[in-house]
């Protein structure tokens, strides 16, 4: 049976784990293992998930130091941006936030997708590189809901959320200024403006949708905003 390697880790260089898609990466171990037969191990140096993750893989591993030719696929967790090249012109557009709005002619079958993430930056190999299987990010969730997949987590609290059936539903995720801080991004009134701006437009396109806000601190936050959310009827 071949092994695949998924990991919390944002890459070999990096002290971070993948904010925000942990879930889904043990999600998709237990996909894979389910529709590849895959032997999937995760590697998991910065949670003490070895008794809760079991059932979704066939071992969970902390050890820093990993002989990556023992495995036959690893998980490169978060292919979500970089460039495209053109295999017929050897032309390259950069997914970057200029570019966002262009539109770009390629072929499929000439069309190249380079991330420029990769959890094994620092090893150049041919050999290792080649045993890549790039997530984009958590775009794959389609894909498990075209298969029908399911199964289940066994979480100390379950939530649910009021949410409309049948209508469209959005999720925002609100950036706090201890995190913008450190990005050339909106901060203050202006990033809560945008935000304002962004639900009235999907308000005035979908009426009736179901929008989902996490990562406000309704504590600490801007009391005027959360009014705003709460008139617009958005979810937490």
């Amino acid at each position: 049976m071949q092994k695949l390697l998924i990991s919390t880790k944002f890459s070999l260089t990096s002290s971070s784990d993948t904010p925000g898609g942990n879930i889904f990466h043990i999600l998709f171990a237990k996909f894979f293992k389910q529709i590849f037969n895959y032997r999937v191990i995760l590697h998991d140096p910065f949670f003490n998930s070895k008794k809760l993750l079991k059932p979704f893989c066939d071992e969970i591993t902390d050890d820093l130091n990993l002989d990556y030719y023992n495995y036959h696929r690893i998980v490169n967790p978060l292919f979500y941006k970089g460039e495209a090249k053109d295999l017929s012109t050897s032309k390259v557009y950069n997914f970057n936030t200029e570019n966002l709005n262009k539109i770009f002619f390629v072929k499929k079958k000439n069309l190249q997708l380079i991330s420029d993430q990769r959890f094994l930056i620092d090893k150049n190999i041919s050999s290792l590189i080649s045993k890549t299987f790039d997530i984009p990010y958590v775009y794959y969730l389609e894909w498990l809901a075209r298969e029908n997949f399911k199964t289940s987590i066994d979480l100390k609290k379950t939530k649910s959320i009021p949410i409309k059936k049948k209508q469209i539903t959005i999720s925002i995720h609100y950036r706090n200024d201890d995190w913008r801080l450190s990005k050339n991004i909106l901060r203050g009134e202006e990033y809560d403006d945008y935000i304002k701006t962004l639900i009235l437009k999907i308000k005035k396109k979908y009426i009736n949708s179901n929008i989902i806000i996490y990562g406000f601190k309704k504590e600490t936050g801007n009391k005027n905003l959360f009014n705003f959310f709460i008139d617009k009827k958005c979810l937490f």
